[in-house]
C-alpha cells in the first residue's frame, strides 16, 4: 500500500507547486542612493536609513531584491571607520558587513 501512497503525494506536491501559480511577486532594481526596506513606524530602522544617507557621499551604487540591498561604497579606511561608528550607535540595530572580491565597480572600494 505505501507503494501506491508515494507517488499519489509526489503528483499533488508537484500540482500545488507548479498547477496554481501564474505570476511571482518580487521587485528588485538598481539603487541610485543608499537605500534599505524599512517599516515608517521603526524608528530605529529610520534612523539607520536617515545614518546611510548621510554618508550619501561614498555611496557608488547597490541593488535590492525584496527587502535584500547590496550597497557599495568608496572611500578610505578613516571614512569607512567613521561610517561604521555611525550606524553602530544606533540604539537597537545590528550591523553585519561583508568584504568581497573582485570589486564589482572600480569606483567601489567598500
Amino acid at each position: 500500500m505505501s507503494c501506491r501512497i508515494l507517488p499519489l503525494v509526489s503528483i499533488a506536491v508537484i500540482a500545488f507547486n507548479f498547477g496554481g501559480r501564474k505570476e511571482v511577486l518580487a521587485r528588485a532594481g538598481q539603487l541610485d542612493r543608499p537605500e534599505i526596506a524599512v517599516q515608517p513606524e521603526d524608528r530605529a530602522a529610520t534612523a539607520l536609513r536617515e545614518a546611510l544617507l548621510d554618508h550619501k557621499d561614498l555611496f557608488v551604487g547597490g541593488s535590492y531584491i525584496n527587502a535584500h540591498s547590496t550597497l557599495n561604497f568608496t572611500g578610505d579606511a578613516r571614512k569607512l571607520s567613521r561610517m561604521l561608528e555611525h550606524l553602530c550607535s544606533i540604539e537597537g540595530t545590528a550591523i553585519s558587513i561583508r568584504f568581497s572580491q573582485p570589486v564589482v565597480d572600480a569606483d567601489c572600494q567598500w
